[in-house]
């Protein structure tokens, strides 16, 4: 069994990423891939209340509905810039409580940890996956236009 460290990231030739993580892959379904692809556009632009709506198409469910409060914690759940601690008195999970979360989403949280840890452990605060991810989120909307958006968790 591999664990979940910052071992388990390759860099392949050409300057690709692998992800080594015996047993366990994901291939998201259409509508999620669409929705994610739409959160990390919104992320980069900084827009909370777009972000909050992005939340919501993914099919993320909190306890509270403050818009910024929503939007922090998507980019704490989903970006790797700053540094995050759940355990802190403003940590928007202490006032915004997920209730419901896909399940095939937890991959992409993981990932996503997974960088930031990289990051954190190099004193990098300013990289930013979603910066990184914002032109294959615009293919994958391209390519996903038809799609249609989350129903249901």
């Amino acid at each position: 069994m591999l664990m979940c460290t910052t071992g388990n990231i390759l860099v392949l030739r050409g300057g690709r990423i692998g992800l080594l993580d015996y047993g366990q892959s994901k291939q998201l379904e259409d509508h999620h891939r669409k929705a994610f692809a739409q959160l990390v556009l919104e992320l980069h632009r900084k827009k909370e209340e777009r972000i909050s709506e992005a939340v919501d198409m993914l099919g993320i469910v909190t306890k509270g509905s403050d818009v910024a409060n929503r939007a922090k914690m998507a980019r704490d759940m989903f970006d790797t810039t700053g540094r995050v601690d759940p355990f802190s008195d403003d940590s928007p999970i202490k006032s915004s409580a997920i209730e419901t979360f896909p399940k095939d989403l937890f991959f992409v949280l993981r990932t996503t940890q997974l960088l930031r840890g990289l990051a954190n452990g190099m004193d990098i605060d300013d990289f930013s996956c979603v910066d990184q991810w914002v032109p294959y989120a615009k293919t994958a909307l391209r390519r996903l236009r038809n799609v249609p958006d989350v129903i249901s968790v």
